[in-house]
């Protein structure tokens, strides 16, 4: 990977990207419980647990990470990802007022 990294000219048209996905587990916030010495206290879990999920890129090239949040992982979240990585990439590429 550092030759690959190393090997990319400054104005080359081409891009390193590192993307990876991760799930994440939000909890929901346990309330304070108290109990005398040597019982069990009843813990109430309200709702229940959410998932999340995120996608992110980085840029090799430029450092710029790009990342979304999405509820559900499926096909169409991850596309409107790398939709949004695409434009991020070409407007680094080419600013607005430069063309």
């Amino acid at each position: 990977m550092k030759k690959l990294k190393k090997s990319l000219k400054p104005n080359a048209g081409e891009v390193l990207i590192f993307q990876d996905e991760v799930e994440i587990h939000v909890d929901p916030m346990l309330p304070i419980q108290c109990a005398r010495l040597g019982q069990q206290p009843d813990a109430m879990v309200p709702g229940e647990n959410e998932k999340k999920f995120v996608y992110g890129g980085v840029d090799y090239g430029t450092g710029k990470v790009t990342c979304t949040v999405a509820v559900t992982q499926c096909g169409t979240e991850f596309l409107a990802f790398l939709i949004l990585l695409f434009q991020d990439i070409c407007r680094a590429k080419n600013p607005v007022g430069l063309r």
